[in-house]
């Protein structure tokens, strides 16, 4: 993350990363991408692009896909407010976000990726009729075998039902949960004391009550030492629709044969 409230860590954190690349040249093979979000891109060029990384940077308005235009971002991502974690002060969703996004700023020098709603084949051939070349799923490879995020969180992803997720204050703004005891809790608190996050009404850590941050921060670390009733566990919309957690191989051939057998299918059905 880039924003303002965190962008002294972004720094630490990118130069660390391209010190180590730099002292290890193995590396340039395997660790080719930096991928930033949830601040202005402009101003970041030099010192991604210019030590050999391929850029990725996430959006949630055109306003800001044109801003990573200018900034040189080399794949845009177009979050729709369904993504987990955070996500937008202003809830634009996917079917609407990701073809306006394309038509704004893809061309031969800038690909679009979309985000946000995307789990399997279905969704993946969604994106891709959408305009865009491909689709980000954060949520669907977090439970997975290989996923490094602790058991509980993976559980509660393949636990979630319909309606699982909410939205409540994140370290830099809206932020989407899983819907848990805990989570409600922190939604009704961030309503009392910040409710622009549900007006769409941005506010940064001089105007807000730092007890919402305090309260994560809490139970993002109950998370990592697997207390579930103190846990908050971010999540996409697509939490719902996840039901098992597969290798990572396995699922992302079955997702890739999927996407293929319906957009072969299409012309089949409709324009027969």
């Amino acid at each position: 993350m880039v924003s303002a409230e965190v962008k002294p860590y972004s720094n630490i954190m990118i130069d660390t990363a391209i010190r180590v690349r730099e002292e290890n040249p193995d590396m340039k093979k395997h660790f080719k991408v930096i991928f930033t979000s949830a601040g202005d891109p402009v101003g970041w060029k030099d010192k991604i692009k210019g030590a050999g990384f391929t850029w990725m940077h996430v959006v949630p308005s055109v306003k800001g896909a044109l801003r990573c235009k200018k900034a040189g971002v080399d794949v845009i991502v177009a979050s729709g407010h369904e993504g987990g974690f955070h996500t937008s002060w202003e809830p634009v969703h996917s079917m609407i976000l990701l073809p306006a996004v394309v038509d704004a700023v893809s061309d031969d020098h800038t690909l679009v990726c979309g985000a946000g709603g995307f789990c399997d084949g279905k969704t993946l051939a969604a994106a891709l009729v959408l305009g865009a070349d491909g689709a980000q799923m954060g949520t669907r490879f977090l439970s997975t075998q290989e996923s490094d995020f602790h058991q509980i969180w993976k559980e509660g992803v393949v636990a979630a039902q319909d309606r699982g997720t909410l939205v409540a204050r994140g370290f830099v703004g809206p932020a989407r949960w899983l819907k848990t005891p805990r989570s409600d809790e922190h939604a009704k608190n961030t309503l009392a004391k910040l409710p622009g996050v549900f007006l769409g009404t941005p506010d940064d850590y001089t105007t807000m009550d730092m007890s919402l941050i305090q309260f994560e921060i809490e139970s993002i670390k109950a998370v990592y030492e697997g207390d579930k009733e103190k846990a908050l566990m971010a999540a996409g919309e697509v939490a719902q629709r996840i039901n098992d957690m597969p290798k990572v191989n396995d699922m992302v051939q079955g997702i890739i044969k999927d996407a293929e057998d319906i957009l072969r299918s299409v012309p089949k059905k409709y324009l027969a």
